[in-house]
């Protein structure tokens, strides 16, 4: 108790001399210097993470939520053959039809965007043996061979030997048990709660464990897939220097992916991600994705083949066919848990396409979801199982809410150990729920894959972190961990308080966030619209992490030794509609405004940006041609 008094008394002495010195300084008292005192009186202990506690139905977003109408899939053509165990099928009543079939795969050594095809094989028999993991059927009929079926299937066919070490894969065992990693686009806690209620009820039956102060590292997937899967800093912030280059025209295989870590222990490894057209390692072609197949099963190739397809045009929105899109790919993921069981394997499974651009579209998966998990939990019996996501959601209208815009920095984890390794080493279990109320990141998340890998699981020792900025979740997570610490940049930190201002009063920092954006457009060369701010749809004001007070390196263009402010905002924009949000530091010294940091996009753009190719700029340009076509 005296302690605390001690604390509480220091903390008033000093409020007393910053107050004196800044109303010596400045004479007159600014409104930044009310709420600054404001906020220092509140802060008791900025060592501490003080992580929000969200409620998903918090009446501020009520009017944002809704359940989708059920996913229907229009039946386009009949089923003339189906794929099982490995042989090709044709159904009884289609004898008529003249058939055949090709086998496809990835187009290694060569790119990322074709796929390579087997010869045509003429199949008039009742059945045929399949040997490859996709297969083409077309049926036709009639003098003029019309086209009546055309067909793409998927099916995992178990190998012996690695495709990256050509080595054999090697048995589960105490130390060296399997990973599914099952990631779903845009998904905060609080949306799995509101869109998933049946699976994530399943997932809590079956043992899991959610960290509900995970935090993205960077604003959109790409940046936080190069921290899961490579532990590093994907993008320059303020505070943090980039150790990846993100460049247009480049192969992704000199990358060390966590996959690849795993084929070297002997596992079997499988990545699959929907949407061929805007894939995280192939958007819109613009990046090249893997000159060489990058795992064992890769279902890009299925995607290339089916997306545009006649039949994929013609059907029903996130369908394939009479199938929903989902469903496919957990197919495929459910033959390679079935084909691996035992056998050390690592998966890496994306829905991109339910949740990217939907904030409410993601339920009409909820009882297919369900049910893979359920019908699936046995064969999890050596497997730690991970469902993530890597962001909140970054468009919907629910940006615009405080509760939306920290539902953006709080990416969906949680974690099942398999009962019996919960059992022989407990505090395992312990550990991660310990850990689930404290601040963790994609970070964390490598660097427990990493441990996995190693078979560094279980024991009665903690296991030491490798590095400052990661902590493996098999081990204590800091209580006095920072985001500065943890490597979050401060556009993401969700730990510090803020104080919400009227628009009236942040006029200035919002002018500069313009001009900042503004700036950056001009690397167009007159293809983006110049842009007016029309509205300030939020504005707070907050003190950055102790440690990035501290730090020398955070300054960047802010004066050393100055006193400063971070107002955090979100301005409207014409001709393009556009919700901006970002971070001006005002410095109280020097009463300069600075604009830093990545702007986040808080609505959709569709393609008002097709003029630019540059990744940042897609989000913020709205090309000049579209005015003209006004």
């Amino acid at each position: 108790m005296r302690h605390r008094r001690s604390i509480s008394r220091i903390v008033v002495l000093l409020l007393c001399i910053f107050g004196f010195r800044m109303y010596w300084t400045y004479r007159h008292i600014p409104i930044e210097l009310t709420h600054l005192l404001q906020l220092l009186a509140n802060s008791t202990d900025q060592t501490i993470c003080k992580l929000p506690k969200l409620d998903p139905w918090d009446p501020s977003i009520l009017s944002y939520i809704s359940i989708p109408d059920p996913l229907v899939c229009k039946k386009l053509q009949e089923n003339v053959t189906y794929l099982a165990d490995g042989i090709l099928h044709r159904n009884p009543g289609f004898e008529h039809l003249k058939c055949k079939y090709r086998t496809f795969g990835h187009n290694s050594g060569i790119d990322d965007k074709n796929v390579k095809y087997g010869d045509w094989v003429e199949f008039d028999q009742s059945s045929s043996s399949i040997t490859s993991d996709f297969v083409e059927v077309e049926c036709t009929q009639g003098i003029l061979d019309s086209k009546s079926y055309r067909y793409h299937w998927s099916q995992v066919v178990k190998r012996d030997t690695s495709v990256i070490t050509k080595q054999p894969f090697l048995p589960n065992d105490a130390q060296h048990l399997s990973v599914l990693a099952f990631g779903m686009d845009s998904m905060s806690r609080s949306n799995v709660l509101r869109q998933l209620p049946k699976t994530y009820k399943s997932l809590q039956k079956m043992g899991f464990i959610d960290l509900n102060g995970h935090v993205k590292v960077g604003d959109n997937t790409v940046i936080n897939w190069i921290a899961i899967l490579t532990g590093k800093i994907g993008a320059n912030t303020r505070e943090f220097a980039s150790e990846w280059q993100e460049v247009w025209g480049v192969f992704y295989d000199n990358l060390n992916f966590t996959w690849y870590d795993y084929s070297r222990e002997g596992y079997a490894t499988y990545f699959a991600e929907d949407r061929p057209d805007i894939a995280t390692f192939n958007y819109f072609n613009y990046v090249y994705g893997f000159k060489n197949q990058p795992t064992d099963h890769y279902f890009r190739p299925y995607w290339l083949a089916s997306f545009w397809s006649l039949l994929k045009r013609r059907s029903s929105v996130n369908c394939y066919g009479s199938v929903p899109d989902h469903q496919l790919q957990l197919g495929f993921l459910e033959n390679f848990v079935k084909k691996y069981e035992g056998t050390r394997s690592f998966a890496y499974n994306w829905l991109q396409d339910l949740g990217h651009d939907y904030l409410n579209r993601i339920g009409v998966a909820d009882d297919d979801l369900q049910s893979f998990f359920e019908r699936n939990e046995n064969r999890f019996n050596n497997t730690i199982v991970i469902v993530f996501s890597d962001h909140g959601h970054r468009y919907a209208e629910i940006r615009e809410t405080m509760i939306g815009r920290i539902e953006a920095r709080m990416p969906f984890f949680s974690i099942r150990l398999p009962p019996w390794l919960a059992a022989k080493y407990p505090n395992l279990p312990a550990r991660l729920k310990e850990n689930s109320n404290k601040l963790t990141t994609q970070f964390d998340f490598h660097e427990t894959l990493s441990d996995i890998a190693k078979g560094n699981i279980g024991g009665d020792d903690v296991i030491p972190s490798r590095n400052e900025r990661a902590c493996s979740l098999f081990g204590a997570v800091p209580e006095s961990r920072s985001c500065y610490e943890a490597r979050v940049p401060e556009d993401y930190c969700p730990c510090y308080r803020e104080l919400q201002l009227e628009a009236s009063e942040a006029t200035a920092p919002a002018k500069a966030l313009l001009s900042y954006i503004s700036n950056l457009l001009l690397t167009a060369h007159g293809k983006c619209a110049a842009l007016t701010l029309t509205q300030i749809t939020y504005a707070s004001v907050s003190l950055p992490p102790q440690k990035t007070l501290q730090d020398p390196q955070v300054q960047g263009k802010v004066a050393k030794g100055g006193y400063y402010i971070n107002y955090r905002l979100v301005i409207k924009v014409e001709p393009s509609g556009a919700l901006f949000e970002g971070v001006v530091i005002k410095n109280l010294d020097t009463d300069t405004y600075q604009a830093t940091g990545e702007i986040e996009r808080n609505n959709k753009y569709g393609n008002t940006s097709h003029c630019v190719a540059d990744r940042i700029l897609k989000k913020l340009c709205y090309c000049s041609d579209l005015l003209r076509v006004l």
